[in-house]
């Protein structure tokens, strides 16, 4: 991933803690990425653990410590 996809896949982390899920046309939208980096940035994420998603929906991960599964 090149600097720019990290600096994205920290703004949809930022946009899926304050929200808890969004779609990646939606997540595109609100950050200025093309859909193929948004793509990129959520694979990152979900390999981080962070967030998973499900089809076209990236949800955040709640921390392990919370005692709740992931979706």
């Amino acid at each position: 991933m090149t600097p720019a996809q990290w600096r994205l896949a920290r703004r949809i982390q930022a946009i899926l803690t304050a929200e808890s899920g969004a779609s990646f046309e939606e997540l595109a939208e609100r950050t200025g990425g093309t859909s193929a980096d948004v793509r990129a940035a959520s694979r990152a994420l979900y390999r981080m653990r962070p967030a998973d998603f499900c089809w076209s929906f990236l949800t955040a991960v709640p921390p392990a410590d919370e005692g709740r599964r992931a979706a």
